[in-house]
């Protein structure tokens, strides 16, 4: 089990943070894995939604469909894989806080076959990618600002 924790804050309201972050849509602009994000299910964002993602991941082309497990709108939004390589779950929690809004990540990871062989290198690079990501939401968010 790899588990991959990250933390940012980004100066701009909760609000707005949890809208951008919360939209697969824009999930292509600040991770730099992902070629596309779309909701596969009808109606608003919440619990039950389905959400594909398309990614590009150590040269493997990788199609992963998600569902949101637990949605709390400016608190927390959790997703779950039911398809990929690999069982995985994002927790994403919101704060706000004197400089703006405190975003920390939670990833866990169930790898198998040969990919946990890798598992320790994959934490290394699974880690590097989120703090990059992670600096490229905050440059994009307080940007619009």
């Amino acid at each position: 089990m790899i588990r991959i924790e990250s933390k940012v804050v980004i100066n701009r309201p909760i609000d707005e943070v949890f809208e951008f972050v919360s939209d697969v849509e824009n999930i292509r602009l600040w991770q730099s894995s992902i070629i596309e994000g779309r909701q596969t299910s009808s109606g608003p964002l919440g619990v039950g939604t389905t959400i594909i993602t398309i990614s590009r991941y150590l040269g493997l082309r990788i199609e992963s469909e998600w569902e949101v497990i637990e949605y709390e709108p400016n608190k927390k939004y959790v997703a779950k894989s039911l398809s990929g390589r690999g069982q995985t779950k994002g927790s994403w929690s919101f704060e706000s806080v004197a400089n703006g809004t405190r975003v920390d990540l939670v990833a866990e990871m169930g790898l198998s076959g040969l990919f946990r062989i890798a598992e320790p290198l994959l934490k290394i690079i699974g880690q590097r990618e989120t703090e990059k990501e992670f600096a490229a939401l905050k440059e994009l968010l307080e940007a619009q600002g």
